[in-house]
């Protein structure tokens, strides 16, 4: 595998890059990510890992149970929406 990072200055520029021998002739994928991407992807995927790890306590759980697991975002984003869901609670069908 090759990898490099560049910081482009404009949307639009040249990259040349030197492959090994055993390259040659064969498929390979170029891909652009940024380094956010990749990190908030990660943050996520891990705070996802840790609530499906089975837990020694049996029981009913609460958020203390969750407190230093997921982190400030993920809570945010989930308590906005319970919040939503439990507004759509009230609405007559």
């Amino acid at each position: 595998m090759v990898e490099t990072k560049v910081t482009p200055q404009k949307t639009d520029f040249d990259m040349a890059i030197s492959l090994p021998e055993e390259y040659v002739g064969k498929e390979v994928h170029v891909v652009f990510y940024m380094d956010e991407e990749v990190k908030n992807h990660n943050e996520w995927e891990s705070d996802i890992q840790k609530l499906e790890a089975p837990t020694q306590k049996e029981g009913k759980k609460t958020m203390a149970n969750f407190w230093g697991i997921i982190s400030d975002q993920t809570a945010e984003i989930l308590h906005r929406e319970v919040g939503q869901n439990r507004n759509g609670w009230d609405k007559n069908i």
